[in-house]
Parts: structure tokens; C-alpha cells; sequence
């Protein structure tokens, strides 16, 4: 397997307010953006051909792949599904066999391993990675198979049975070229009654391939695989990747120029990666395993959680407080008694008391006091708007999803699952209940009552 197709051209809309002009595939997971991940997991796997295939938002992609060697590039001209994409990315290519992978899935290197042992193997004419089957999930397809992997159909939201596509399929380039010059135009691996939308799409067109005889193989991933399709999923793919990580790790390993202070307060079992020149300062305290980036400071009391990742250059101090499993983005800083948990992107600023539970986009500003609650009254999640689409996230749906380059004044109460578009400002003492799109202000209106008052009033 020397040649593989990464699809990263789709725009990218239900992972709002994510995405847009970023380009969702460059959105990162464990401080890399996703699509150059997947690159370089393809490059360690031995596949040094790769085709990325561009279209919405190109610009991001090709800026954050501009210095992989191997990469080449091929425009899908119009929007039109992920089969589309695929014969856009075949036509740049002349290998008889290739690994066709979508941008936005993050899945370990040991998943990536399994299919391409599997794939030579078996001598299957396609071999497909599938992934558990997970309830709540809005988008999936269903990969219909029996006990030694024999694939007999690959089906849009099938049984809960049945394990789901997980985004990576190796197939002979001939074959699956054909299968998707065969589409009707409209997704077509779908039961009675579905309204499906008018594009070609990669899973029917592995439907039709086994409709048509030819023999498919399924391999289902030991790990977690994750489609980020939506904001919540971005949680998710950061806390899975950066388990493997520090799964990898095991006690202390210090970069050139890190230190640590011998009066922070670390357990003696943690593994605790740091980057050049990182720091632990006196008094912060380590409650499990941790990764500082390159230049990443944690100082002055900060506390960090178990399976912390402090991104390069950001700074944690004055008795900040992270929480497990979070994952703070480059040139963060997190000070005076500001609590933070889930996940960050770069150079963000929580600063004096604030308390976050949330995705915060890039250059945020996050003000004084500004509070996001995680548990509703009625302890249930908040059903999203995804389009036309309502649904409920299966994880994570209590945080707050702040937009890239937003900010908010001091004391504003977000609610859970509330989205703040880009480029928005929510005034001081906004309480916020409702999304809010992209480039909005809101500010609260209050009434005043003015009375006489004075000394008279306590009797003198």
C-alpha cells in the first residue's frame, strides 16, 4: 500500500460554531490540527504517496500541510459528497490500489496498522475499518458483516448490531472508481421512506460493490474512533487522543531546559512529559499524569488534573485550576483563580474567577466572572439544532461552545449547551440561554428604579 487519499474538502456545517474559514479537518486534537495527524500516522504507517483532496476552505488545509513532504493536493470544484471527492482524488493518482480516508476521523495508529495487515491478508478487493457501534450518534453507516468479516452491506444509520464504517477503506482504485461513476446522483444505501440529499457518497458506493458480488472485508477497531461531525465529538477525539499519549508515557521525561521546582506537590507514580524549556513552578499541585508543551509554564499554585495537556507557551498560574482531561491549546493564559475544563484552542485568555466547562475557540477572550454551568434543573441535556435536524449530544452536550475570536464581558452566566458563534461579543451580565450566530453583540437590558434616600430613612 503505497498511495492514500485523505478527504478533507467538505464544509463542514454541523460542527458549528467550528469550522467555516478554519476548515474543520485543520481543527485540533491533542495540539495538532486533525488532517495533518492523519498525514503523518499515514507517513508512519509506511504510505508515502498521499493526496489530500481540498475544496471549502483549501487555504487552511494546504497552510497546515505546507511543509509535508509527500503531499499533494487535488480540488474537488464543487461540494457535492464524499464520493465526489473520492473521483477527485482518484483522478490524481495511478496506483492500482489506494487507502481513501476521511479528514476528520481520529483513530490510534494501532487502528490504522490493524486495516492495513487485515487489508493484505485477506485478498479482498476492499477492506473497510469499522468502529463499535455507538448509541446517540446522528450520522453513521452500518457495515453488515458475519463472524470472519465478510462484508454483505454497508447501510446509512443501520442496526445498532452491526458495527459502523469508521472512515478508512483500502480499495482496488479500478473498482471503486467505477462504483461511484454508477451513483443515481442521491445517497442510495438507505432504507424505506429516508430523504436523503443529492450527492455521490463513498459508503453506498461500498454498498453497491457488494450488491454487485465483489468481496469486502471489515476489520473493527480495538480503540475509539472518532467522526468529529459535531462540536461535542471534538471533546471527545482531544480526551481519546490524549489518553494514548500519556498511555505511552511512564515517569518523568524533560525536555532540554525543563524543570521542574521541588516544591510542587507530584505524585510519585505520574508520568509527566515536558516540552523544551516547560516549567513547574513552586507550590502547583499534579493530580495524575500531565503534558506541558514547549514553553509551558504551570506556577504561582496553578492545579492541574489528572491527564492535563497544557499546550507550547501557555501558562497556568495565580492558583488557576484545570481540570482532568482538558486540553489547553498554544499560548493559553489561565490565571487568578480561573477554573477550566474541556478543551481549548490557541492563544485564549480566562483570567479572575471565571469558571468554564466548554469548547473555547481560537483568541478568545473570556472576562472576569463569566460562569458556564454544566447541569440543567431538570438534569437533562440540551437538545441541539443541527440544521433542520434536532438532536441530543451523547457526551458532553453540558458544556458551552464558544466560536473562534468571540468574548465576553464580566459576570455573563452561559447556560449548558449553549453555542456562541464567531466573532460575537456577549455584554457584562448577560445571562445567555439561547445559541447565538456568528458576529452578533448582545447586551442586557435592565430597568432602574431611582428613590429618595438619606439619613431620614433610619430615623435620624
Amino acid at each position: 500500500m503505497d498511495t492514500a487519499l485523505v478527504l478533507a474538502a467538505g464544509a463542514g456545517r454541523g460542527a458549528w460554531p467550528y469550522g467555516g474559514a478554519r476548515q474543520k479537518t485543520t481543527l485540533p486534537v491533542a495540539q495538532t490540527p486533525m488532517v495533518l495527524r492523519l498525514v503523518m500516522q499515514l507517513k508512519a504507517a509506511g504510505i508515502n504517496d498521499v493526496v489530500v483532496v481540498v475544496g471549502v476552505g483549501e487555504g487552511a488545509v494546504r497552510g497546515c500541510l505546507a511543509d509535508v513532504p509527500g503531499v499533494r493536493f487535488a480540488r474537488q470544484a464543487q461540494a457535492q459528497g464524499c464520493g465526489d471527492a473520492t473521483l477527485a482524488g482518484l483522478a490524481d493518482t495511478t496506483a492500482g490500489r489506494v487507502l481513501v480516508c476521511y479528514g476528520d476521523v481520529v483513530a490510534s495508529q494501532a487502528a490504522l496498522e490493524l486495516l492495513l495487515t487485515k487489508d493484505r491478508e485477506n485478498g479482498a478487493e476492499a477492506t473497510l475499518l469499522g468502529a463499535t457501534f455507538q448509541q446517540g450518534l446522528p450520522v453513521w453507516e452500518s457495515v453488515e458483516m458475519d463472524a470472519a468479516g465478510a462484508v454483505s452491506g454497508v447501510w446509512n444509520k443501520g442496526g445498532a448490531e452491526h458495527p459502523r464504517y469508521a472512515g478508512m477503506a483500502i480499495c482496488d482504485a479500478a473498482v471503486l472508481r467505477q462504483a461511484l461513476e454508477q451513483s443515481p446522483g442521491y445517497v442510495d444505501n438507505v432504507g424505506v421512506g429516508a430523504m436523503t440529499p443529492p450527492e455521490n457518497s463513498l459508503p453506498a458506493a461500498l454498498n453497491r460493490l457488494c450488491q454487485q458480488g465483489h468481496a469486502l472485508h471489515c476489520v473493527v477497531a480495538r480503540e475509539c474512533v472518532v467522526d468529529v461531525n459535531r462540536p461535542w465529538d471534538l471533546v471527545e477525539a482531544n480526551r481519546s487522543a490524549n489518553r494514548a499519549l500519556l498511555a505511552e508515557a511512564a515517569g518523568v521525561v524533560l525536555g532540554k531546559g525543563a524543570t521542574i521546582d521541588d516544591g510542587a506537590d507530584i505524585p510519585g507514580d505520574a508520568a509527566i512529559i515536558l516540552g523544551d524549556d516547560a516549567h513547574i513552578g513552586k507550590g502547583v499541585i499534579v493530580h495524575g499524569d500531565v503534558i506541558l508543551g514547549d514553553g509551558a509554564r504551570a506556577v504561582s499554585g496553578a492545579i492541574l488534573g489528572a491527564r492535563v495537556n497544557l499546550g507550547a507557551h501557555s501558562t497556568a498560574r495565580e492558583y488557576a485550576r484545570i481540570h482532568d482531561d482538558t486540553v489547553v491549546g498554544a499560548r493559553n493564559l489561565i490565571g487568578h483563580c480561573a477554573e477550566f475544563a474541556g478543551l481549548s484552542f490557541e492563544k485564549t485568555l480566562l483570567w479572575h474567577y471565571c469558571c468554564m466547562t466548554a469548547v473555547i475557540g481560537a483568541r478568545v477572550d473570556i472576562g472576569a466572572a463569566t460562569c458556564c454551568g454544566t447541569w440543567r434543573f431538570d438534569d437533562r441535556v440540551r437538545e441541539q439544532e443541527v440544521g433542520m435536524h434536532r438532536e441530543t449530544p451523547p457526551y458532553y452536550g453540558g458544556m458551552a461552545f464558544l466560536g473562534d475570536q468571540m468574548r465576553t464581558g464580566v459576570n455573563v452566566i452561559i447556560n449548558p449547551g449553549v453555542r456562541v458563534g464567531g466573532h460575537s461579543c456577549i455584554g457584562p451580565g448577560v445571562i445567555l440561554y439561547d445559541d447565538v450566530p456568528d458576529g452578533r453583540l448582545v447586551l442586557a437590558k435592565q430597568e432602574h428604579s431611582c428613590k429618595a434616600w438619606g439619613p431620614e430613612r433610619y430615623n435620624w
